[in-house]
């Protein structure tokens, strides 16, 4: 008999209950032991009823590898939109053969069903072992198909020279970027 419920399902609700245990003991002690900086707010529609300062959380997975963590200075729970919104978030996503995508924003809004994530100002995603820095003002993110979209001007710097375009879609997964138009480049060939 054919499952009803898919095995990427079962990780994505496995990971939102882990997401709901952390935030529940961040909301309860931080390192010292001591109550966490937990504020409740007014309750207006557009206002957030509570924050949480200097978050981390860890994803691994089945065999015990961490494979993304995901930190920001300041998250605000918004009620009306089910959204969460960061100061400074930072996502590292680490791939099997262990590189690493860290990716750094200014702002962040993490829609609570945990599918999008949209940054804002001084998007930077780089790649320390392939020397790879990709640069924009915007950015979406979906975390479970491993996407990154945006409709600005991206900026890709490597060892070798730079591509600069209007619009990108990444598929984080395989590491192919499609860049949309206006692109623009500059190679420096190495001497053999």
């Amino acid at each position: 008999m054919k499952s009803l419920i898919s095995s990427k399902q079962v990780n994505f609700a496995v990971a939102m209950v882990a997401t709901g245990i952390l935030l529940t003991f961040l909301l309860s002690f931080s390192e010292t032991g001591a109550p966490t900086h937990f504020t409740a707010v007014s309750e207006s529609s557009s206002s957030p009823d509570f924050y949480i300062l200097n978050t981390e959380t860890h994803q691994f997975s089945k065999n015990g590898q961490l494979i993304s963590q995901f930190d920001s200075a300041k998250v605000q729970h918004i009620p009306n939109t089910e959204t969460a919104s960061m100061r400074s978030p930072k996502h590292i996503s680490i791939r099997k053969d262990q590189s690493r995508w860290i990716t750094t924003a200014d702002k962040g809004l993490l829609y609570l069903k945990g599918d999008q994530l949209d940054l804002m100002q001084q998007v930077l995603i780089v790649n320390k072992q392939k020397g790879t820095h990709i640069k924009t003002a915007a950015m979406t993110i979906f975390p479970n198909e491993k996407i990154a979209k945006s409709k600005q001007i991206v900026t890709i710097t490597h060892e070798q020279g730079f591509t600069r375009a209007k619009g990108m879609h990444a598929d984080l997964a395989s590491e192919k970027i499609t860049l949309l138009s206006q692109v623009r480049g500059q190679y420096h060939a190495t001497p053999q």
